[in-house]
């Protein structure tokens, strides 16, 4: 579907994302600003089934989203101080392609953080 889209629609960016219809309710549940915005803002062009009868599609609550970011970041925060020490010791004994996938990783972890 995403080759068709590519390869028909030249004007824009249009992006197929496919989830069962559990995924979706578990997301929503779950507070994701993803699948919020998406069912608020996006438009649905084809469903199997017709289904995706979500009335209301509940609202995006901040200080939610806010405490899972928090959990998120103290949960890799450490992972990309570990990196970066790895990749500090490893340039230190000339080490460079260990040094460089160490720093990788930890710049990695660190623009998911910024997401």
């Amino acid at each position: 579907m995403q080759d068709f889209a590519n390869a028909n629609y030249r004007q824009g960016t249009v992006t197929i994302i496919c989830h069962g219809w559990q995924s979706v309710m578990d997301a929503l549940h779950q507070n994701s600003r993803f699948f919020i915005s998406v069912l608020t803002r996006g438009k649905l062009l084809y469903s199997n089934d017709g289904l995706l009868g979500v009335d209301p599609i509940p609202p995006f609550i901040p200080t939610k989203g806010a405490i899972k970011a928090l959990k998120h970041y103290d949960h890799r925060m450490p992972l990309a101080d570990g990196f970066l020490m790895c990749a500090s010791e490893c340039l230190e004994k000339e080490h460079h392609t260990q040094s460089f996938e160490n720093m990788n990783q930890e710049r990695i972890i660190l623009q998911f953080l910024q997401s």
